[in-house]
């Protein structure tokens, strides 16, 4: 499937809902992660937050939409500024 950034501003901009607001904290490895089923006029997708148990500013929280193929695409994603983080799909770097 071809994602165009057509497709990902619709996407970005349809009214969303989330079906499990009480989502716990797990615990990883490094981190704490929390994820949140949404729903979204015939769409899935997730949000997810997660927070380094390290690194106070160590954290990333995003949307992902589910395609009904499968396929999880990246819509946002906002990154802490303990470490660079690449964005692998056009090839740029930010540096902090």
């Amino acid at each position: 499937m071809e994602i165009s950034d057509v497709l990902v501003a619709r996407l970005r901009a349809l009214p969303k809902r989330i079906a499990n607001q009480k989502a716990r904290t797990s615990n990883k490895e490094k981190h704490q992660e929390r994820n949140y089923e949404v729903s979204g006029v015939g769409e899935s997708f997730s949000i997810y937050m997660r927070q380094s148990t390290l690194v106070p500013n160590g954290f990333s929280c995003g949307s992902l939409w589910l395609a009904a193929d499968g396929t999880k695409t990246t819509l946002a994603r906002y990154n802490g500024s303990d470490h660079p983080h690449r964005n692998h799909i056009e090839g740029t770097r930010a540096d902090h």
